[in-house]
């Protein structure tokens, strides 16, 4: 079994075989002795793309060696240069051969390769002692599994005299390898001891559901396959069919259950799988077929981080002064400063000549007035905009009346709803009713169903309640 290939998106075509197709001409010729054996057709493997493999199907398939254009006609549904370029990749794979420019054909089959020689192992370096590190560890491996296993001649005295010679970074290697078998033995004992505890938890609760309906081997019997059911269904489906087909509360006629491998009771617990699973989910993926997937909602992009200081510095006087009041083209100029004005308006002009008297009189400087002058403006001229102006419109303009509200529409009536009638049930209901009440997994509906199964107001037929023993 081969493992799947994507598909090949198509590529532009190489240029190599682009050249070969234009010089090629329509039926090149092509020697007699290139034929490619019979028992070449059935050693070609296929772990590629669909658009490979179908170059080498036509290739077998077709009698004789074929151009690039035939290939290209027995693929109408490809472009020419994917077509070309899963010839390339053929070609550099060994699969195709060329016998003439813009021809191809199967290659021949390569002999197998023979495998390659292990590499050989590189012997262990022996110790000064003459002795290998494994043999140290043999050794002692087999002294605590027989004491008098022990060469003395040849190891010396046993590890458990004073006067032995293991070296002590033998010592240290073996501790270690005993130190973790014992670490893996009680890994392995608390497995089982856990296993053990829910195995005998799960036994109870299905000895539980069976309310006495089995036998003595079933205490004992392997739990492995409901262990293996519980791998795709819930505990509590299991218990319930549990009570369905060995409780005798749900349904007196229930045999005894005597192995959990029992194949009636496998197959019940199959069947609930496929009405609680396997059903629903084909239902809804069927349901599903030919509708166009829900479109998601793109989510908005997240908001970059604004700068410190966004202010556009190119108005500014200077590109390096800070954020502040800076002049923009096209705004109102400033208002005029009426100390400068009135400083300059106190200065003689330059073609005025001064007197000496004039200059030498008193230096005191002429009262200031009370007051601005009518005549200069206190504020900075504003040019109106548009919105101004509408807006003094809008002050002088008489509202208009308010329109008048609708009332709201009288509701009416709602006519009586008509209650559906109950359908009718039908004998196999009644039979699950009842066996679903006598087990505790359902609520008798006294409204609907009458009485309680037994009772003399109970609404079932009186055949089914004669076979529960009613």
């Amino acid at each position: 079994m081969t493992d799947a290939v994507p598909i090949e998106e198509p590529v532009p075509p190489v240029p190599e075989a682009v050249a070969e197709v234009e010089a090629a001409p329509p039926e090149a010729a092509v020697p007699a002795s290139a034929e490619v054996p019979a028992a070449a057709l059935f050693e070609i493997e296929h772990p590629i793309g669909p658009v490979r493999q179908g170059v080498l199907d036509h290739l077998v398939d077709s009698e004789g060696p074929q151009t690039v254009a035939q290939i290209i006609a027995g693929h109408g549904n490809y472009s020419r240069g994917t077509i070309e370029s899963a010839i390339k990749r053929e070609f550099d794979a060994g699969r195709i051969e060329r016998v003439a420019p813009g021809t191809y054909r199967l290659a021949p089959p390569r002999p197998a390769e023979p495998p390659k020689p292990a590499p050989p192992s590189e012997p262990e370096q022996v110790r000064s002692d003459g002795h290998t590190a494994e043999a140290w560890l043999a050794a002692l491996d087999a002294y605590f599994t027989a004491p008098s296993s022990w060469p003395v001649e040849k190891l010396g005295p046993p590890p458990g005299a004073r006067d032995n010679v293991i070296p002590v970074d033998i010592r240290l290697r073996f501790n270690e390898r005993v130190r973790k078998r014992e670490q893996r033995r009680k890994e392995a004992e608390a497995a089982l001891a856990r296993q053990a505890a829910a195995d005998a938890e799960l036994r109870n609760q299905l000895l539980a559901a069976c309310n006495g309906n089995y036998s003595a081997s079933l205490q004992v019997d392997d739990l492995a396959p409901v262990r293996e059911a519980l791998k795709v269904l819930p505990l509590d489906r299991v218990v319930m069919v549990v009570r369905q087909k060995v409780d005798r509360r749900c349904y007196p006629a229930n045999p005894p259950l005597a192995s959990w491998r029992d194949p009636i009771f496998l197959r019940a617990l199959a069947e609930e799988f496929c009405r609680a699973f396997a059903i629903p989910g084909l239902v809804k993926e069927w349901g599903a077929a030919g509708k166009p997937p829900a479109a998601k909602a793109q989510s908005s992009p997240p908001a970059g981080e604004m700068p410190d200081d966004n202010i556009d510095r190119s108005h500014h006087d200077s590109e390096h002064a800070p954020p502040g009041p800076h002049s923009l083209p096209g705004a109102a100029p400033p208002a005029p400063d009426m100390s400068r004005e009135a400083a300059s308006a106190s200065e003689p002009s330059p073609a005025v000549s001064v007197t000496p008297e004039q200059e030498n009189s008193s230096t005191v400087p002429p009262a200031q007035p009370d007051r601005i002058p009518d005549g200069i403006p206190t504020t900075a001229y504003v040019a109106p905009t548009r919105e101004s102006v509408l807006a003094a419109f809008a002050r002088n303009r008489t509202p208009p009346p308010p329109a008048p509200q609708p009332r709201p529409a009288q509701p009416q009536p709602r006519p009586p709803e008509r209650l559906a009638e109950p359908e009718p049930i039908s004998d196999e209901g009644w039979e699950e009713l009842i066996a679903g009440f006598m087990a505790g997994m359902v609520n008798w509906n006294v409204r609907r169903l009458g009485g309680e199964p037994g009772s003399q107001d109970c609404r079932a037929p009186r055949s089914v309640l004669r076979r529960f023993g009613l």
